[in-house]
């Protein structure tokens, strides 16, 4: 699904503007931010660390740390604003019509509980379900997330389980109040690669079996390449680049979006070095005027130093670049960039998928 299709928006970004407290006043973390996430679509939020990636999707949950809080925008969910919606309401919307999966599952899950009791003990808070009724779903939904034998596992406590397993838990627990949308944030961080496909397959299939709307947050364009339809590309608390994930990775509007690409190691490319972005993203207090990716751009010039460039919308992509227009990208699109889309899902990931989720349950028991 792309952007172009006339689907009503499930989840809407708005104006997104987060500040934190700083030590001479308050620090902007992210500004002007726009999203929208539709049914069955999968959306890319990526940047390095620092661009303001995660601080979106929580603000969105409504659970950013207590020296951070949201300066301007909305979160509309069904028309609903998020934003203004007391804590209690919210609650009833966290980890219900909007499921999470954080980065460290092990953070998230209490130590001191089984899986069972902690799928379970989610799905009565969102649904009229008995205890017994609420244990017989949490292992139906450790089934559906393929965790190996999920009766026995469902009895199991956390350090009983793998790091990959743990986040299938966490998955299970973010569709136990039955959402509309899921937010992932770095799901597949510190998982091997074999780990990590099965895991990005897992939520892709989801997403088609549930018709989710789902918001992947990443560093990783090659992820990126592998599951999302659209993508916005982040940069120093903004959003320089979003459209459709073709569109972008074959003929890139802003320099970091085709930096990121060139950035990312692909099976096409084997032998070529890897195009290393110079130096590093600043920090909210250092923000430069004009474009923030200027000090780090070869295609900069005085314009780009002096003023902030206007979002332009051209073709499927919106960009935020002041020469945008002048296609300064396409020519370094080539067919190793096509082939990360075209080649990312292929016959042997989808085998070591399939084959994964029983060869790392086998080995994770108690230990």
């Amino acid at each position: 699904m792309s952007t172009t299709e006339q689907t009503a928006p499930l989840l809407e970004v708005r104006g997104l503007s987060i500040e934190a407290k700083g030590p001479d006043g308050p620090l902007v973390l992210t500004e002007g931010t726009d999203l929208t996430i539709r049914p069955g679509q999968t959306l890319g939020l990526v940047g390095e660390s620092g661009s303001g990636k995660s601080m979106t999707g929580l603000a969105m949950l409504g659970v950013l740390p207590p020296s951070v809080r949201v300066r301007a925008g909305q979160v509309l969910l069904g028309g609903t604003d998020l934003i203004a919606l007391p804590e209690k309401e919210l609650r009833a919307v966290r980890g219900g019509r909007i499921g999470m999966v954080f980065q460290e599952p092990r953070r998230s899950l209490d130590p001191s509980f089984t899986v069972g009791d902690q799928v379970a003990e989610t799905i009565r808070a969102h649904r009229e379900v008995s205890r017994k009724q609420a244990r017989n779903l949490a292992v139906e939904l450790l089934d559906r997330v393929r965790i190996p034998d999920p009766g026995t596992r469902a009895g199991q406590y956390p350090h009983q389980f793998s790091g990959g397993m743990c986040q299938r838990v966490m998955l299970a627990v973010a569709l136990a109040g039955e959402p509309e949308v899921l937010i992932a944030d770095e799901p597949t961080t510190a998982l091997d690669v074999t780990v990590q496909a099965a895991m990005l397959r897992l939520i892709k299939d989801l997403q088609e079996e549930l018709n989710l709307g789902v918001l992947l947050i990443t560093h990783d364009m090659g992820v990126v390449a592998e599951v999302c339809d659209d993508v916005a590309v982040m940069y120093a608390g903004q959003v320089a680049e979003v459209g459709p994930v073709r569109d972008v990775l074959s003929a890139p509007r802003h320099p970091y979006s085709a930096a990121l690409r060139d950035a990312t190691p692909d099976e096409c490319r084997r032998g070529e070095l890897l195009q290393a972005i110079p130096g590093q993203i600043p920090p909210p207090s250092a923000w430069p005027s004009g474009c923030r990716f200027h000090p780090r751009c070869s295609l900069a010039v005085d314009a780009c130093r002096e003023a902030a460039p206007d979002v332009l919308q051209l073709g499927r992509t919106r960009v935020r670049c002041a020469r945008a227009t002048e296609n300064l990208t396409e020519n370094s699109a080539n067919n190793s960039t096509n082939n990360l889309t075209e080649n990312s899902t292929n016959d042997s990931t989808e085998n070591s998928t399939n084959n994964s989720a029983k060869n790392e349950g086998a080995g994770h028991g108690a230990r």
